[in-house]
C-alpha cells in the first residue's frame, strides 16, 4: 500500500480542500506563513501537483524520505502530519543554506578587501 491511498482518507481530503482554499484566498501563490496550513503545498509530484511556493529565499521544500514509514504509522497524529508533508510538501527554513550564503559572502568580502588593499598600498620608490 503506497502513499496514494492517503488521499482517500477523510482527514487528508478535508485538509487538502482547506489548504487549497486558504492559499487561493490569501496566499498569492506562496505557501502560508501561519495557521493550520502553514508551510504546506510546496511539493511537486505527478499525483499531487505543487500548490504554492515557499515564501522566502532561505526556505526549502521537505518531503519525507520513506513513504512506507508514514503509511505504516497511519492513522496516528504523527503520521497524519507526516502524511500531509508527504503528499503536499512542507517548507522549512534551511539554516545550512543561510550559513553557506553567509560564509560565501564573507569570502567575497575578503577577496575584495585584499584586492582593494593592493590597489591602495603605496609602492615604495626603488
Amino acid at each position: 500500500m503506497g502513499p496514494r491511498f492517503l488521499m482517500g482518507q477523510d482527514a487528508i481530503k478535508t485538509f487538502a480542500a482547506g489548504m487549497r482554499a486558504a492559499i487561493e484566498h490569501g496566499g498569492e501563490g506562496k505557501c502560508l506563513a501561519s495557521g493550520e496550513f502553514a508551510g504546506y503545498g510546496c511539493g511537486d509530484d505527478p499525483d499531487v501537483p505543487k500548490i504554492c511556493s515557499c515564501r522566502h529565499v532561505f526556505e526549502l521544500c521537505w518531503l519525507p524520505d520513506d513513504p512506507s514509514r508514514v503509511v505504516k504509522k497511519f492513522p496516528s497524529q504523527d503520521a497524519l502530519d507526516e502524511a500531509k508533508a508527504l503528499l503536499f510538501g512542507r517548507c522549512y527554513t534551511s539554516y545550512v543554506l543561510i550559513a553557506a550564503i553567509g560564509v560565501g559572502g564573507l569570502a567575497v568580502l575578503a577577496v575584495v578587501a585584499y584586492a582593494l588593499k593592493g590597489m591602495f598600498t603605496k609602492k615604495s620608490p626603488s
